[in-house]
Parts: structure tokens; C-alpha cells; sequence
């Protein structure tokens, strides 16, 4: 039940339900009764919530797959700048081609594109 969600939600966040309610700009009363069960949320006050706290959306509505959307952090970004350096000395080496470089690079590349928020 989304409204379950929602609590165990907050209560796996630092933030106390008055301050969820701040940052979703709506009463702490409103989201008192969301987590109750007393009504239902609007799909863009779902959206809203998992955009703000990281939640992922298939998670807080139908219970599926986990609770905060994975994240890249600077490690993934360092660990993926190291790698595309040994990508380009091997290209530079002959080791591997242009056509081969721009695949391995694009796929490399790829988690950390996808995690950016629009």
C-alpha cells in the first residue's frame, strides 16, 4: 500500500515528517493523512516525492524493485575517467580501433549519462 511506502520512506530518510512535508510544500497534516491511508496522492505529488528524496517511483507505487534510485557518485565518475584513460592509451597503441574506442568509451559512459538529473 502506497501509503505504508510512504512511512517506511520517511522513516529511512534523516528528515522528520514535518520537513518532507516542507520540501514537498504541503502540509504536515496532508502527509499525515497520506500516510494513513486517509487519501490518496496525486501523481504529481508522488513524482515530486521521488524526484526530491531519490525514490524510485515503481517502488513507492507498486512495491517493486528497491526503495532510492541508484546513484553515481564522484568514486563512479573517478573510477570511469581511470578506465577511459587506459581505453585511449590502448587506442593510441593500436591495441584497439577507432570503431572499438567509441563503443567501449559510449558503454562506459553510459550509467553515469543516465544518472543525471534532467
Amino acid at each position: 500500500m502506497i501509503a505504508d511506502r510512504l512511512t517506511v520512506a520517511r522513516k529511512s530518510m534523516p528528515y522528520k515528517q514535518k520537513d518532507i512535508a516542507n520540501k514537498l510544500g504541503i502540509s504536515n497534516t496532508h502527509l499525515s493523512s497520506l500516510e494513513k491511508g486517509r487519501c490518496q496522492p496525486s501523481k504529481q505529488l508522488l513524482k515530486a516525492y521521488c524526484a526530491t528524496f531519490n525514490i524510485n517511483e515503481e517502488w513507492l507505487i507498486n512495491g517493486k524493485g528497491e526503495m532510492f534510485k541508484r546513484t553515481y557518485e564522484a568514486t563512479d565518475a573517478s573510477n570511469a575517467l581511470t578506465e577511459l584513460e587506459r581505453l585511449l592509451d590502448l587506442k593510441e597503441k593500436g591495441g584497439i580501433t577507432d570503431n572499438e574506442f567509441v563503443l567501449l568509451k559510449d558503454n562506459l559512459l553510459a550509467p553515469l549519462k543516465a544518472s543525471k538529473v534532467p
